[in-house]
């Protein structure tokens, strides 16, 4: 949980992040494997909170990814998820929590999503009701293949909506939004880096238009990058490992990797 600082921080950061501003430069940050505790493998970074008190359980610099309070552009946000016997790092938040999730880190998506980049991170975005009435709000976006997730930004009254479920493909961009009582669709187009497009109230009873930008951003080099992988095990543990390194033969390697990070120093 960030602390009520970091997020007045991050309130200020966004509101600061303007078409006129410099562009925000990133920098990238040591992700630090724990030592297995009751099976369960943790990561963390020097932004969690309890990074001093928990300094001596740390097993070894795992890699290099983007930790900030800002959802960057281009890059995809990953989760920390627990269940019972095990953490699960994924790309979306689990599901019903979208609004309270914070992501561990962020990371380039692998080489066979290029279209990942396109929508992953933070949106600026103007809404129109057909009344001439405007509405503006963010979202914070979270992609994996064609599936969307994310939320509103949650210093505005949009902070009680949920993003129940989206999709991206072929540069089309759809969103089923639940707001208090009320459900919208939200359809839009991607192009140069904008989108826009049109919103419905389910029961068609109001509609309007959209639109949204992203906040300028410089994201680090993409040099030295190496792939993230899951690897399972029988009792469904998990572990994470970069690509060249290896565990037993009880445990077995995804066929596909989670996100590109920054080999380490």
């Amino acid at each position: 949980m960030r602390c009520v600082l970091c997020l007045l921080l991050l309130l200020f950061a966004a509101q600061a992040l303007t078409a006129d501003d410099p562009p925000l430069t990133l920098r990238l940050e040591l992700v630090y494997r724990l030592k297995p505790v009751a099976g369960k493998q943790h990561f963390i970074t020097r932004d969690d909170f309890e990074f001093e008190k928990r300094r001596a359980e740390i097993e070894s610099p795992s890699f290099l990814a983007v930790a900030t309070n800002i959802w960057p552009a281009g890059l995809v946000a990953i989760f920390a998820v627990e269940k019972t016997n095990r953490i699960e790092l994924r790309r979306r938040p689990a599901r019903g929590v979208e609004n309270s999730s914070e992501p561990l880190f962020y990371a380039l998506p692998p080489e066979d999503e290029p279209e990942a980049a396109k929508i992953a991170g933070r949106w600026e975005c103007l809404g129109v009701r057909e009344t001439g009435t405007k509405e503006f709000f963010g979202w914070d976006l979270s992609i994996e293949g064609e599936n969307i997730a994310g939320r509103f930004d949650q210093f505005t009254d949009f902070r009680f909506a949920r993003i129940v479920d989206g999709t991206f493909r072929s540069n089309q961009f759809e969103l089923r939004i639940e707001y208090i009582m009320d459900a919208y669709v939200v359809n839009g187009t991607w192009h140069d880096g904008k989108l826009k497009g049109d919103w419905t109230r389910v029961d068609e009873s109001e509609n309007g238009t959209w639109e949204a930008t992203r906040p300028r951003i410089v994201l680090p080099a993409a040099t030295n990058l190496v792939a993230l992988y899951e690897w399972r095990r029988a009792d469904n543990a998990r572990r994470y490992l970069l690509e060249g390194e290896r565990l037993g033969s009880e445990w077995e390697r995804g066929p596909r990797p989670l996100c590109l990070v920054w080999n380490p120093p």
